[in-house]
């Protein structure tokens, strides 16, 4: 497998043997010819956190939508909840709305910093999703080293834990209707750029307080056994990158991905 980019260069990748590898390779056969429509937020690189919140903006005006850029700086999650509610209401397919929603994921997190490369086809990988079989997590991980290939958690909607910490209200349908378990494996992948600690999070006891008194209605209703916060919070590692210098040298020049193809 490889990654491709707009100067021809190539960057190998080693999927390692694990029962993900299969299901990645079906994936890639097809999308291998599919041009990836690599964002510039998508590239490690990009870390500013006013050009967030200005491309919010951007899409926000396409969409008629007007963002108060001065409670997106100033994290009010009041406000991100505001917007998101938009997005639910408002999405007819324009793709629009889609970088729209990912801008305000994006302006939610603290640090803006993004210590990864995505590689993701977005909406036309749709098709090609696979439901995900939670036994797969036996392999999962919360240690992340530079070069380390993964896929995560890609639902559409939030996990207990950021429905939690997003003051979302304290209600059992919206919570079940809102909050996802790991359901579908997408073809997103992700690339680390530095070390990574996932799990334990500063503020776990405090969910386990909350989360003790909702999780099992929560599990009924998406019919698993349990989700703990470190399900939430992990990763499966599929594959390394062969040079991880050689990707470093070229994201520090102009060119971006276009193809993730196998050999």
């Amino acid at each position: 497998m490889y990654i491709q980019f707009n100067d021809d260069c190539k960057v190998s990748i080693t999927l390692f043997n694990t029962p993900l590898k299969p299901v990645i390779e079906k994936m890639f056969k097809h999308l291998g010819q599919v041009p990836l429509p690599f964002r510039s937020w998508d590239h490690p690189y990009y870390r500013a956190t006013t050009q967030l919140v200005q491309t919010l903006e951007i899409y926000a005006k396409k969409l008629n939508i007007i963002v108060d850029k001065a409670k997106c700086l100033a994290q009010d999650q009041l406000y991100f909840n505001h917007l998101h509610k938009i997005y639910e209401k408002g999405y007819d397919g324009n793709p629009d709305w889609l970088d729209y929603h990912e801008h305000i994921h994006l302006c939610e997190k603290k640090l803006f910093h993004r210590s990864n490369l995505i590689l993701y086809h977005r909406e036309l990988s749709g098709p090609l999703a696979q439901p995900m079989n939670l036994k797969w997590l036996k392999i999962s991980t919360h240690q992340l080293q530079p070069g380390d290939l993964y896929v995560e958690w890609a639902e559409l909607g939030k996990t207990p834990y950021t429905y939690w910490m997003n003051n979302e209200p304290d209600n059992k349908e919206q919570l079940c209707n809102l909050a996802k378990p790991w359901v579908n494996l997408y073809s997103k992948l992700t690339v680390s750029f530095s070390n990574q600690t996932l799990f334990p999070i500063h503020n776990q006891t405090d969910f386990d307080f909350w989360w003790q008194s909702r999780s099992q209605d929560w599990c009924q209703y998406w019919n698993i056994d349990s989700w703990t916060l470190a399900d939430m919070n992990s990763v499966i590692v599929i594959g390394k990158i062969d040079n991880f210098h050689e990707l470093t040298n070229i994201l520090h020049g102009p060119a971006v991905p276009t193809y993730v193809r196998l050999d």
